[in-house]
């Protein structure tokens, strides 16, 4: 005998997640963006070591993206994990930091302005 079937597929790329760049200073923000993604309010955002923030996404021209600050008030440390995943893709991304040391200030505040 013979048999014809027919299937509807549909076939969409998978997302992928991108840092910027691979290394900051502590106190800078790295753009992070997601292609192929088509909710992305679904995309999920982890940071090991925390990183106290969790970046929100915003569509532009067919890829979302998101700034993620690194603030200078987190514990010291050499790199971190961005664990992101949508649609049950999931991608680690590594997020070196740079040895940044920061000058002591002291400033003279005029005792009439403390009043």
């Amino acid at each position: 005998g013979k048999a014809t079937y027919t299937f509807d597929a549909d076939i969409s790329p998978a997302p992928i997640f991108k840092l910027g760049t691979d290394s900051i200073n502590p106190g800078e923000f790295v753009a992070l963006s997601a292609y192929n993604v088509d909710d992305i309010s679904k995309i999920e955002f982890t940071s090991s070591p925390s990183i106290e923030y969790t970046p929100r996404f915003f569509a532009l021209d067919g890829v979302a993206v998101a700034l993620v600050p690194v603030s200078i008030n987190l514990e010291k440390c050499d790199k971190y994990t961005f664990t992101l995943s949508c649609d049950g893709v999931s991608s680690e991304l590594t997020l070196n930091m740079k040895n940044k040391t920061f000058k002591a200030q002291d400033y003279d505040v005029a005792d009439i302005i403390l009043a």
